[in-house]
């Protein structure tokens, strides 16, 4: 391994909730080379975000429109080359990370063995290949313990995102907030509108003096389950929120809320990030282990049995419950 990088760069263009689980990384790397110029890799969504991250030199975008095909991927090879890196990490093991990370013209390319542990071109493609078991511990303890030895990192993960100076114009109001964010990008994984119907109606009854703030992506399929909910509860004091954040001023209003409520997607590792109660709502699965949060500030709850339709069986009063214990400590 590179003894001294004067060049780093970190490629996680996988989904937003990939991208939080190495924030850690990317901190004990800051940490550990407080004098190389660092750099990550990331979806063109995602730029912002990052930007709220201390001690990155740059951040650089990766459009999945721009960037595909031969053409676009050889474009983007191209710039990653003219910065002459001498460490690149490929941390989220993904094909296209990895042909990135292969083709970056790093002095030294470190990746970690995919999932499926497809071990005959990894060697191929890095300098050195990190063979760390997958699903035993939550994901950012595993890429943050995968790459510790090889580059001698602290051990205590940091995620030091912090949004608490996005202004939020779109917010109402007086008195703690509790968001609620129902969607995740498969059906099968959001809080079907009955039980948030409930979930709501009982949150009003039990928390009062709470603001209750529901908000979703711009899809039109999120947004279309948020009117359902609205219809149901015309006179509920609720703000709706569908699709008008952008992901800075989602992070921002997790980072202000009392506690934040959602299935396993984007918006609960936010909250997990920026260090606020949760409670998660999960289709338990082999992997599951990898994304459920840990911590005295997290609650989870789930169900076994997969519905296209969302996580139907979900209990809002033991939500509600466990929402009570969370906001009493």
């Amino acid at each position: 391994m590179t003894d001294t990088p004067l060049r780093i760069l970190v490629i996680e263009t996988l989904y937003l909730g990939d991208l939080i689980h190495t924030l850690p990384l990317i901190q004990a790397l800051r940490s550990r080379y407080p004098q190389a110029a660092l750099d990550v890799l990331v979806r063109r969504p995602h730029v912002e975000l990052m930007q709220q991250l201390p001690g990155l030199r740059q951040v650089l975008a990766m459009d999945p429109k721009q960037h595909r095909g031969v053409g676009g991927l050889l474009s983007l090879c191209g710039m990653l080359r003219a910065e002459h890196y001498d460490l690149v990490l490929n941390p989220g093991a993904s094909d296209r990370a990895t042909i990135l990370t292969a083709l970056s013209g790093g002095r030294q390319r470190i990746g970690r063995l995919n999932r499926q542990q497809s071990k005959r071109l990894w060697p191929l493609l890095h300098d050195q290949v990190i063979d760390y078991p997958w699903a035993a511990e939550p994901m950012y303890w595993q890429k943050l313990n995968a790459f510790r030895p090889a580059l001698k990192l602290d051990a205590t993960p940091r995620f030091g995102l912090d949004c608490s100076h996005i202004e939020l114009p779109q917010l109402l109001g007086e008195g703690p907030i509790i968001h609620l964010s129902p969607c995740a990008s498969e059906d099968l994984r959001c809080i079907p509108p009955a039980t948030m119907v409930e979930l709501l109606t009982r949150l009003h009854a039990s928390f009062p003096r709470h603001r209750l703030m529901l908000s979703c992506g711009p899809a039109e399929r999120e947004r279309n389950r948020l009117e359902i909910i609205r219809q149901a509860l015309p006179d509920l004091p609720v703000q709706y929120l569908p699709g008008n954040l952008s992901l800075v001023q989602l992070a921002a209003l997790i980072q202000r809320s009392a506690l934040h409520i959602g299935p396993d997607s984007g918006p609960l590792h936010l909250a997990v990030a920026l260090d606020r109660p949760a409670l998660a709502c999960f289709l338990f699965k082999n992997a599951s282990a990898e994304w459920i949060p840990v911590g005295v500030q997290y609650r989870t709850h789930g169900v076994h049995q997969k519905h296209l339709g969302g996580l139907y069986g979900l209990s809002a009063r033991q939500l509600v419950e466990s929402a009570a214990e969370l906001l009493r400590a």
